[in-house]
């Protein structure tokens, strides 16, 4: 962890929190690396609790288990493209996957 001091955590809000880590440049990388599946993931939630789903009841949708949803849903897994059209089926939306040359 970059030189946040511990102790002082408790008393910091996320954002400060947040810019405080994202002033290390290897932090700030891999946060902006990480951005667009976060991204997708919190279009993912926002659309289930548009369409009041609970997480059992999307997870019936797409033909899995809760706890499937919940680690999807955390960041815990990389769900595969598969997955993630199931997801969005199960929520009417569509899938975009684009590959952009920077």
């Amino acid at each position: 962890m970059s030189e946040v001091n511990r102790k002082n955590r408790k008393n910091t809000n996320y954002e400060d929190f947040k810019a405080q880590l994202l002033q290390d440049s290897k932090v700030r990388q891999e946060y902006e690396a990480l951005e667009p599946q976060f991204n997708l993931l919190r279009q993912i939630i926002a659309r289930r609790n548009e369409l009041n789903l609970s997480q059992t009841q999307l997870a019936k949708r797409v033909g899995t288990e809760q706890s499937a949803i919940s680690r999807l849903e955390s960041g815990y897994v990389n769900a595969s493209v598969k997955t993630l059209y199931k997801v969005a089926k199960a929520l009417g939306a569509d899938l975009e996957i684009a590959l952009k040359v920077k």
